[in-house]
C-alpha cells in the first residue's frame, strides 16, 4: 500500500506537470520550460506519467487498497483524458466513481464524476456532460464540498 502511494503522488506531479507544460505550450511559453525541463518533450512526459500512473493502480491492486486505488485510478483517467482516450477514460473513471461511493469519499465522486462530465464534453455530448456535471454539482453542495 505504500508503495502503491509512493508510486500515485509521482504520478500526481507528473501529471500536474503534463497539465502545465501543455498549457505553456499553448501560450507560447513552451521553448522555455522545454530547456528548464531538459529538453523532454511533453510526449515523452505524457508517456512517463501514464507508465507511473499505470504502476500506481496495479500496486493498489496488489495491496487491495479501495481508497488509494479510486484515487489512482482517477489519476490514470485523467491521463487518458489528455491523450483524449475518451472509452479508456470512461472505463477508468467510472470504476474510480464506484470505488470512492463503496468508501464514501464525497469530494472523490464529485471530481470523478467532473472528469466523466469533461470527457462527454470532449466526445461532442453536451446533454450528457450537463448532467453528469448537474449531478457533480449537487453532490458536492449536498455534501459541503466547496471546492467541487
Amino acid at each position: 500500500a505504500e508503495q502503491a502511494q509512493m508510486k500515485l503522488l509521482a504520478a500526481q506531479v507528473y501529471r500536474d506537470r503534463l497539465w502545465a507544460k501543455n498549457e505553456a505550450k499553448g501560450a507560447g511559453e513552451a521553448g522555455e520550460e522545454s530547456k528548464a525541463q531538459g529538453g523532454k518533450s511533453l510526449k515523452w512526459l505524457y508517456e512517463v506519467t501514464l507508465r507511473k500512473a499505470q504502476g500506481a493502480v496495479k500496486l493498489a491492486r496488489s495491496a487491495e487498497d479501495r481508497p488509494i486505488l479510486a484515487s489512482a485510478l482517477q489519476t490514470l483517467g485523467y491521463i487518458l483524458f489528455f491523450d483524449h482516450r475518451f472509452q479508456d477514460t470512461m472505463q477508468t473513471a467510472e470504476e474510480a466513481l464506484a470505488l470512492f461511493q463503496e468508501v464514501g469519499d464525497k469530494p472523490g465522486e464529485v471530481s470523478t464524476m467532473a472528469l466523466i462530465g469533461q470527457s462527454h464534453l470532449q466526445k461532442g455530448d453536451r446533454a450528457a456532460a450537463r448532467t453528469v456535471l448537474d449531478d457533480a454539482a449537487k453532490l458536492a453542495k449536498d455534501a459541503g464540498d466547496e471546492h467541487g
